[in-house]
């Protein structure tokens, strides 16, 4: 009996610490094949992660750039289809939150808000968040050193795009308007006087045929003290595949990266 019942003991001890090494070790994250996942950006496209292929300057349907080639990568190997779509901004992100229509939104940033309401992904690549201003404004050139020389200014961003980590106090920017264009003019006509965005963005612009930096004569500089701005994919709570799909999408993150292929993959674009 004594036998038996340490018998018993022994295997249950085992059977448990199987089970603990499998929680351990992560249980690989599954899918169904040929799933389809519905994903949004922003309108107003985000060169050269997103934006429409322009051909002799005329914008096409076909939407190219290092997000989709990463989410190609990632999601060939587990038989998982994607599509993505561009609509307004802030549309994008309640869609998301409710995951009806779209599952996941992509080149977001990070802020302790989002990673309340959405599953967030590790990073996959850094930009510089930086400021412009119109040379034409500042004819001998504008230096600013500290990120407290913003006090001396008026700055302005876009609305619902997220600068928590430019250093800048939020509150402290503009954001009433909408698209670059308009925010270009605004600072031109000295209601800024400096804008803030990411300069790997704006030199993306160059590919769908607008290079603000050069058409409109900016001046830019790095903001002082900030380090690079980090990017991440986020996905719906409401989406049932939701911790799977972070999974896949982290694990095709390191590979891509430890492999140096995410590097080789963005190198052409930023050239």
């Amino acid at each position: 009996m004594r036998f038996s019942r340490l018998t018993s003991l022994v295997h249950a001890v085992i059977f448990a610490g199987l089970c603990s090494l499998a929680v351990m070790s992560g249980a690989q994250a599954e899918i169904p094949r040929g799933t389809h996942v519905k994903t949004c950006n922003d309108s107003g496209e985000w060169p050269p992660y997103f934006y429409f292929r322009r051909d002799n300057g005329e914008a096409t349907n076909e939407l190219v750039g290092y997000d989709l080639d990463i989410l190609t990568r990632i999601f060939s190997k587990q038989g998982i289809d994607f599509t993505m779509k561009l609509i307004a901004w802030s549309r994008c992100l309640h869609e998301v939150e409710t995951g009806e229509t779209y599952k996941m939104v992509s080149s977001v940033a990070y802020s302790e808000e989002r990673d309340q309401k959405y599953i967030m992904t590790d990073s996959y690549y850094t930009v510089q968040p930086h400021y412009f201003y119109p040379i034409a404004n500042f004819p001998n050139g504008l230096e600013i050193n500290t990120l407290a020389e913003f006090n001396r200014y008026r700055v302005c961003g876009l609305r619902g795009y997220n600068y928590t980590n430019f250093g800048v106090p939020v509150e402290t920017i503009d954001v009433g308007t909408k698209v670059f264009p308009q925010l270009i003019e605004k600072t031109a006509r000295r209601r800024c006087d400096v804008f803030l965005g990411r300069f790997e963005i704006f030199v993306g612009f160059a590919r769908t045929g607008t290079d603000y930096i050069k058409i409109h004569n900016l001046g830019t500089a790095p903001i002082p003290e900030v380090s690079g701005d980090k990017f991440y994919m986020m996905i719906s709570r409401n989406y049932e595949n939701a911790e799977d799909l972070r999974q896949i999408i982290n694990d095709g993150i390191a590979e891509l990266t430890a492999s140096g292929e995410a590097g080789r993959i963005l190198a052409p674009y930023l050239n």
